[in-house]
């Protein structure tokens, strides 16, 4: 097994800022409404996470190879951990407020247990040492209100991030986390940000009528004709080779 060797966070100084803990912020407290609540947690897209590292840079940060990024075969599609954990929190929070508001979860269980478990590795690879004071509160005790910690810049990784993005979306998957299906997959990629170098693939992309509008899809493939299968198959060829010959 390959150690990896470095994080983009090593681009990062460890414990620049420093920032209070709160035991309770607007995502939790008691001032604002649960719906107010479960909107600033809905509000979090994790897209951005999804990035584009050419292999060179992969290899330098000792990290396997990954799935290649569609729009440059020279690039592998990474993911955030940061971002990954992000993610598992709103799953996390959507569980437990359909829970409590008496409803149906509609994010899996099963999901659910491969979220607290990955949660449960960060902390115990942190090994996080900072001891939190305590005092009292109640019949019970609040630990570390106010207690400033060192912490990563957030913004800076967001930054870093921001300037290698895979172009990715999750258009079309719903807050349980199910997947309402696209034409395509690589309908997914074509959300750059204005002078990408890849619009021009996205651009030919686009004009073989292969991108839908990003709402949820009504009948997905059984909706197709044998034509528009057909068409289909050939934009994907196209787009193979126009990736395969961009690559020479």
């Amino acid at each position: 097994m390959v150690l990896i060797k470095a994080s983009i966070n090593s681009k990062l100084p460890n414990n620049e800022l420093e920032i209070p803990f709160h035991y309770a912020t607007e995502y939790s407290d008691d001032e604002h409404s649960y719906e107010e609540k479960d909107a600033l947690w809905n509000a979090i897209d994790i897209s951005e996470g999804f990035v584009a590292i050419t292999h060179e840079e992969a290899d330098k940060l000792g990290l396997p190879r990954s799935k290649v990024f569609p729009w440059d075969a020279n690039k592998g599609m990474y993911v955030s951990h940061g971002h990954h954990a992000l993610h598992c929190t709103v799953l996390l929070h959507a569980y437990t407020y359909d829970a409590h508001m008496g409803k149906k979860p509609l994010v899996s269980y099963h999901h659910i247990e491969h979220c607290l478990d990955l949660l449960r590795q960060d902390i115990i690879c942190d090994a996080n040492d900072l001891m939190d004071f305590t005092k009292d509160h109640g019949d019970q005790f609040l630990t570390g209100e106010n207690q400033p910690r060192k912490c990563r810049d957030w913004g800076k990784l967001r930054k870093w991030v921001q300037e290698r993005t895979a172009c990715y979306k999750t258009v079309n998957i719903t807050r349980a986390g199910e997947d309402h299906g696209i034409a395509h997959q690589l309908d997914r990629y074509t959300y750059c940000p204005p002078g990408s170098p890849y619009e021009p693939l996205i651009k030919a992309f686009k004009d073989l009528g292969r991108v839908n509008t990003g709402n949820l899809a009504e009948g997905g493939w059984s909706e197709l004709t044998p034509e528009q299968i057909a068409a289909d198959a050939k934009a994907v060829e196209e787009h193979n080779n126009a990736i395969l010959n961009d690559a020479m």
